[in-house]
This record gives structure tokens, C-alpha cells and sequence, in this order.
């Protein structure tokens, strides 16, 4: 099959194997890098999360020492209040507490405390986010959840992962969330960078692949296989060969009668087998 294809099909079929192959590698190298992110992002919310699980250990175990459930479930909730995390300042990201039925008990937002959000709460697409927390850990200790929020009143609402965890003792759960929106940006911004210095190195090895066929037929002064076949007959005493346009000076070009140039029969380009007739076939 590929002994029927042009010297430059051949080239830029190699070619493009090695830039299908290389496009390839630049789609998994991003994929490979989202699934770092997102798993990066799950691991930082879960001890987050697992710290605030402790310190509600903590203060249900000193309830068990004797102190008054009121004021150690007080006091467990200012502590969680003080766990702060993420951005520039280390303080961006907060965490939330609610009870099993969806009455809030600590959130940043002051006006959710104390109320029960769990069918009043809605997110962009019509869900009930703190509901969808609830049923996630219906039969679960904890559970990763997606939701859709605002990073900021009145913007577009974009992805973030929520992490809760169900503290059994008090009828409580305690959650964080990630945003998630940078994550798709930065696969996007490294996938576009990748594929433009694709393309442009696409252009230097295509430039050069076609220089170096263009070089080598003009050497030849045609396809291989027809230098072969012109070679061929010579040796079989055929000297009527057409050359086709040979390029002057090329190898087809000496096969030519007309130009007075015909290789002798002992010359390195004379005989079937003849070390000019093995370097046509290697170009095959």
C-alpha cells in the first residue's frame, strides 16, 4: 500500500502521524493536569473539613465530662467560626455548620444563622443547594457534592465543589467549599498554549519536510519508484525509457539518451543491481 504513494504523500504522512500523536499528548498532558487540580482541590477541602470534624469531637467529648451541651456546642462553633483558609491571605474560605433538618447554625452570610435554608436556599439552576447536602449524606458519614454559586453578588454563577461531613452525636453536618471555575480556565489557557506552539512547530517541520523532498526529487529527477523502473529497463538493455522532465543533473536526467550523458554499463549508476538502483529502493 505504501509503496503506491509519492515520496511527498509519504513525507507528510509521517509527518502528520507525528503531529496527531503530539496533539494527542498535549490533550491527555491537559486532562492530566485537570484531574491533579480538581483532586488537589478535593484533598485541601476534606482536612479542612476533618479539622472542624475534630474540633466537634473535642467539645462533644468535654459534653461528656460533664460540661452543659448548650455551651459546649457554643463553644465548638466559635472555634469552627476562627478555621479560615484559602487565597492571598490564607482567610478567604470559611466553613458552615448546619443541623440535619437544614437549620443553619454558623455560615459568614449572619442572616442565614438560625434559620432553616434547606427549601428556601436556590442556586442558579433551580436546585436546592443545602438540601442537596442533606440527601448526599443520607446513609453516608460524608460526601463530596457539586453546586453552582456567585463568587460575588450579582456575577455569574460558576462551579463549586462542597465537602460535608455528618457529626452523629449532635444531629449536626459540617461542610467548605472550592471554586472549581479557575480549574476549567487554566485547562483551557494551557491547552490553547499548547496547540499554538503545536501549529507553529507544525510549520517549521512542515517547512522543512517539504524542502528536504522537494531537494530530494529534484536530486532524483522524479518519484523513486520511477527512477527504479527507468534504472530497470536500462539494465535490461532498454534504452527508450522516458525521463519524463527530468531536472538537468538529476539521476533520471543521466538515463536520458538525448542528453549524451547515459551512464556505461560499468559505472557506479550502470546494472540492475547496482548500488544507485539500492539507494532508489531505501527511498521507497
Amino acid at each position: 500500500m505504501l509503496d503506491a504513494l509519492k515520496l511527498k504523500t509519504k513525507i507528510l504522512l509521517m509527518l502528520g502521524s507525528a503531529c496527531a500523536a503530539v496533539l494527542l499528548l498535549l490533550i491527555a498532558s491537559a486532562m492530566e493536569q485537570r484531574s491533579a487540580m480538581i483532586e488537589g482541590r478535593k484533598a485541601t477541602i476534606r482536612a479542612v473539613v476533618e479539622s472542624a470534624h475534630h474540633v466537634l469531637t473535642f467539645y462533644a467529648a468535654k459534653e461528656a465530662e460533664g460540661m452543659p451541651r448548650e455551651a459546649a456546642q457554643k463553644a465548638a462553633l466559635e472555634a469552627i467560626a476562627l478555621l479560615r483558609y484559602g487565597g492571598d491571605d490564607h482567610k478567604t474560605e470559611y466553613l458552615y455548620v448546619y443541623q440535619m433538618d437544614g437549620v443553619n447554625l454558623y455560615h459568614v452570610r449572619k442572616e442565614l444563622i438560625g434559620t432553616n435554608v434547606a427549601q428556601t436556599l436556590r442556586d442558579s439552576r433551580g436546585r436546592y443547594p443545602v438540601q442537596d447536602l442533606i440527601d448526599a449524606l443520607n446513609g453516608r458519614s460524608d460526601a463530596f457534592v457539586d453546586s453552582m454559586f456567585p463568587r460575588k453578588a450579582g456575577a455569574e454563577p460558576v462551579p463549586k465543589l462542597q465537602y460535608v461531613m455528618r457529626f452523629d452525636h449532635w444531629n449536626w453536618f459540617v461542610g467548605t467549599g472550592a471554586w472549581m471555575d479557575d480549574v476549567e480556565r487554566q485547562m483551557r489557557d494551557e491547552l490553547i498554549s499548547g496547540v499554538v506552539l503545536f501549529f507553529a512547530v507544525l510549520c517549521v517541520v512542515g517547512g522543512v519536510g517539504w524542502a528536504v523532498s522537494r531537494s530530494v526529487l529534484r536530486q532524483i529527477g522524479g518519484e523513486p519508484a520511477s527512477a527504479i523502473q527507468v534504472m530497470a529497463q536500462a539494465a535490461q538493455g532498454d534504452l527508450t525509457a522516458s525521463v519524463g522532465k527530468a531536472a538537468s543533473g538529476s539521476v533520471l536526467a543521466s538515463f536520458d539518451p538525448k542528453s549524451g550523458s547515459y551512464p556505461a554499463a560499468g559505472s557506479p549508476c550502470g546494472g540492475l543491481g547496482g548500488p544507485m538502483t539500492g539507494a532508489m529502493r531505501s527511498l521507497m
